[in-house]
């Protein structure tokens, strides 16, 4: 099983499940080997099994659109995709961006798979310091993802993260200035190519990380008394449309009502945090609120492709319910 770990001068960071150390890894190649990726992806042909009435074998027919992407080290099959799909070895979709590490701009902190291998992430630390004014203490981690992924899409993937330490809240949000905080290599790209993209994205998400400072800076200017943060859970977790209609047995008996207040009273109990106390009262305080309930108490359930371990980690990286994170920057931003 693997994990991933974020890695600083003294202790590796437990995030998603069993705890992996590897600060010795210097290059993408000693990073997949530490976190028990350094396997590869070959195709084999698919196979239509036939069966008479009774059930019995029949027949096979070969698949002559697809392949299968498998494992070499279990055999398990990560992905059908056309037969025009061209596996990349991990080795040349992440080594380009040993450049980045070499030249002192960036670190390698952790990688895992998700969906029995049919995802890989791995991370990057920007070497830089990100915190707002007056929180120095409270550490912002800069991070540059590259996902690959063997189940059809073509594209290795850049994307850019804040995370919170103390709390490992994870912030993927858009404001007015800060549109795009991902960004796509086609794996038809030379090395040199795909270097450049390297140091494009590098100063792409620099950018994105001083935007995302200006709008910490903003959120955390804001005032929010206790009557203004009710209104703002009013907004952004509302009662059903039709609840005025409902009779008051019925909505004793709605199970949507419930759910609502629900959500309402764990984001709210997420505001009594300790690590809140300094900026409970603002912008950035009720972000945080909703973030740390997104990513670490609203209910997750195991699905066929991932389990629970798994669907919080893709919450981190903006997954699902991540849509609320930015729902709450938008009407917070709207009442400043």
């Amino acid at each position: 099983m693997t994990t991933f770990a974020f890695t600083d001068t003294e202790q590796p960071v437990r995030y998603g499940g069993v705890l992996l150390d590897v600060r010795n890894a210097h290059t993408a190649d000693e990073l997949l080997k530490e976190t028990h990726l350094d396997w590869e992806v070959v195709q084999r042909p698919l196979s239509v099994v036939q069966r008479d009435s009774r059930g019995r074998l029949a027949g096979s027919q070969t698949v002559e659109s697809h392949v299968a992407n498998v494992r070499t080290d279990t055999g398990a099959v990560v992905g059908v995709v056309g037969t025009r799909y061209r596996v990349v070895p991990k080795h040349d979709a992440f080594d380009f961006a040993d450049n980045l590490v070499e030249s002192g701009e960036a670190s390698w902190v952790g990688a895992r798979e998700t969906g029995g291998g049919s995802r890989i992430h791995a991370a990057l630390r920007i070497n830089r310091d990100l915190y707002l004014p007056g929180l120095e203490d409270d550490k912002l981690e800069p991070l540059l993802f590259l996902h690959e992924a063997y189940d059809g899409d073509l594209s290795l993937t850049f994307q850019a993260l804040v995370l919170r330490l103390i709390c490992l809240n994870g912030m993927v949000v858009r404001a007015k200035g800060i549109e795009r905080y991902e960004w796509k290599v086609r794996h038809t790209e030379t090395f040199d190519q795909k270097l450049i993209e390297a140091r494009r994205a590098l100063g792409l998400v620099n950018t994105y990380f001083d935007q995302f400072t200006d709008l910490g800076e903003r959120l955390l200017a804001l005032k929010l008394d206790p009557h203004a943060f009710e209104r703002f859970l009013g907004q952004l977790v509302p009662y059903p449309k039709d609840i005025l209609q409902l009779t008051a047995e019925e909505l004793a008996k709605d199970r949507r009502v419930t759910n609502t207040e629900t959500v309402r009273a764990a984001i709210a109990a997420q505001l009594e945090r300790d690590d809140l106390a300094n900026f409970k009262r603002t912008g950035w305080g009720a972000f945080n609120a909703v973030a740390a309930y997104i990513d670490h108490d609203a209910p997750v359930r195991a699905t066929g492709k991932h389990s629970v371990v798994e669907q919080r980690f893709l919450r981190l990286l903006g997954g699902e319910r991540g849509a609320l994170k930015q729902r709450a920057v938008d009407l917070l931003l709207s009442t400043n």
